[in-house]
């Protein structure tokens, strides 16, 4: 008891402080010119990031992720709406004298209208989905921020659609591995004028990953795990210069196995109840999650009642949740956060928590 007591105190001082979440925090999605013209621009994203985890819970030990990645790039613009990209990818961590990671980065970028647009090579990846985070995980925007594929997605005031395939591992005939690839929809709409004091909106999410392929000799089960996720989401502005509002967001999420032969736990379910607070530099969150069998690869793992890696099963998961992040943009290149996590496991009555700093250099010239 008294640590729900600790927990509401921090989420009800942070509520008065005003605050504002992840995805608005970086940029996320492709930086471009607007002018119609030919030729070349060299672009540059870096994230630098320090990320402390302390947790002490029956899923995770704590660590933390000091470093950083940068993707530098040269465009070439054939015209306004397409434009060629080729750069490399490169993530590193603090205390070690080599890349973790070094990858070719390449994309065709065709402009389908004024709001869409359509993507080959390396797509738009990690927060760009607008994912819950028992879907898909925030640390993979720092160690993950790399997806190769195809996309095509919409964006207007009313309507955010996101559709995407990424293949993570490419076989070879007699190849050792299975192939490995994900793949989503992301769909969000507004059913109430944007303009308006109180908005209302759904939204329908859904996330697979498959582990296949014929032609590698590797005798293991096929392994295809869904994650659907629908919900509604709903909003009231309470104006003044920083634009403050406050919101609220029911969802419920499903895991399902529906691999041939189903070797993993039975298919679960999750629930997720969150009350927010933002305004243009802030943001702060309260939520509850009750899952049971609850299962996604690529979501964060203080969310899951199975993680096979880590050999954990725990059938129901029960557990609130606080946040509150500070985020500025420095500059039109130049964005800084800072944010901090609280987690309460009612069913062990453990308490962890996070804390990170961001600071992300986008630019074209």
């Amino acid at each position: 008891m008294k640590y729900f007591v600790l927990l509401f105190f921090v989420c009800s001082t942070f509520l008065k402080l005003k605050a504002q979440d992840y995805t608005p925090a970086f940029e996320t999605g492709i930086k471009q010119e607007q002018s119609d013209w030919k030729g070349f621009n060299f672009s540059l994203n870096t994230l630098a990031f320090f990320k402390n985890n302390e947790y002490f819970n029956d899923v995770y030990e704590g660590y933390t992720l000091p470093g950083y990645y940068i993707i530098p790039s040269i465009r070439y613009h054939h015209q306004k709406k397409f434009f060629m990209e080729w750069g490399g990818y490169f993530l590193k961590y603090s205390g070690l004298n080599k890349y973790s990671e070094i990858k070719p980065f390449y994309r065709l970028y065709y402009q389908t209208s004024n709001s869409s647009a359509f993507i080959l090579g390396n797509i738009n990846a990690s927060m760009h989905h607008q994912l819950l985070e028992p879907l898909y995980g925030m640390e993979r925007f720092l160690q993950n921020n790399y997806e190769e594929g195809v996309q095509w997605y919409l964006s207007t005031d009313k309507l955010f659609v996101d559709t995407w395939i990424n293949w993570e591992y490419f076989i070879f005939f007699n190849d050792p591995k299975k192939e490995l690839l994900s793949g989503g929809i992301s769909v969000k709409y507004n059913i109430t004028d944007t303009l308006k004091s109180f908005n209302a909106g759904v939204f329908f999410q859904y996330l697979s990953r498959h582990r296949g392929g014929q032609i590698t000799v590797d005798t293991g089960s096929l392994s295809t795990i869904s994650n659907p996720a629908a919900g509604v989401e709903f909003k009231y502005r309470l104006g003044g210069k920083h634009q403050s509002e406050l919101g609220s967001r029911i969802a419920l999420l499903a895991y399902m196995d529906i691999s041939p032969s189903q070797d993993s736990i039975a298919d679960g379910y999750g629930s997720l109840f969150s009350l927010f607070y933002r305004n243009t530099s802030w943001f702060s969150s309260v939520s509850y999650w009750d899952a049971n069998n609850y299962y996604a690869p690529m979501g964060d793992g203080m969310y899951m009642s199975y993680m096979p890696h880590l050999n954990f099963y725990r059938e129901k998961k029960q557990m609130w949740q606080a946040r509150v992040m500070y985020h500025k943009k420095v500059t039109d290149a130049v964005r800084f956060a800072a944010g901090w996590d609280v987690y309460y496991d009612i069913n062990i009555a453990q308490l962890d928590h996070a804390f990170g700093l961001y600071l992300q250099f986008y630019n074209i010239w």
